[in-house]
Parts: structure tokens; sequence; C-alpha cells
């Protein structure tokens, strides 16, 4: 099973030049991430995406905001 440090790990493999983590109100195992990037990224494999969207910013940025809820 994957964990938040799994997926910690993944993302920063992914060359993003910030991201952010939020553990969503009410629930212990959804978490609300947010990174921003120029490079091309692709959601690592095997986590349980909640919901996600994406949203361009100025100097061919990308702003992806995704939520995944980890299985006890």
């Amino acid at each position: 099973m994957k964990t938040l440090n799994d997926l910690k790990q993944a993302i920063t493999k992914l060359n993003v030049e910030h991201y952010q983590i939020n553990q969503s109100n009410g629930f212990k195992d959804t978490f609300q991430f947010q990174v921003t990037t120029k490079e091309i990224f692709s959601m690592p494999n095997g986590f349980n995406i909640r919901s996600f969207t994406v949203a361009g910013l100025s100097d061919f940025k990308c702003s992806i905001s995704f939520t995944v809820r980890f299985e006890d």
C-alpha cells in the first residue's frame, strides 16, 4: 500500500518548482496537493486520486491541484 511519504518522494523526483500539502478538513486520510511546475507533470501510479485540476499561470508555469486518499 502506498503512503503519503511515497507520494512526497515521487513528486520531488518530478522536478516540480514548488508543492504544498494540506490535510482535508474532517478526513484524516485525505490530502490536497498543489504543485507548480514548468515541466511536463505525470501523476505517479498507484495512488487513489479523488480530484484533479489544472490551471495555467504566467511564465509558462502550470498549477496542478489534486486530492489523494490513503486507505487505512
